[in-house]
């Protein structure tokens, strides 16, 4: 499956979007509540690492997580929590 059906909270309202892999520019994978330079987590590219992308994109429209976007083109779940930190998938769509 390369297209993915994602339901999402922007910040006007709620809206559904059909992402496909090749619309995707990274995957951030990692803290939430840290910058997003790198040192809390990992990027993704489609070209580098599909496997990641496709599973960071199968969470995302799994409907288990709530996903926040911005600007249409940055989607963002916490997939886990701990008093410590948090865990994100943050996908970044090409402009």
């Amino acid at each position: 499956m390369d297209t993915f059906f994602i339901h999402h909270t922007p910040l006007a309202q709620k809206t559904n979007r059909v992402i496909g892999l090749a619309q995707v520019d990274k995957v951030y994978i990692g803290k939430g509540n840290c910058c997003r330079c790198g040192c809390g987590g990992e990027y993704y590219t489609p070209e580098d690492n599909p496997k990641k992308v496709l599973n960071a994109l199968e969470k995302l429209a799994s409907g288990k997580y709530e996903v926040e976007s911005q600007d249409g083109y940055i989607f963002e779940a916490e997939i886990s929590y701990t008093e410590k930190h948090t865990k994100v998938i943050c996908l970044y769509l090409k402009k």
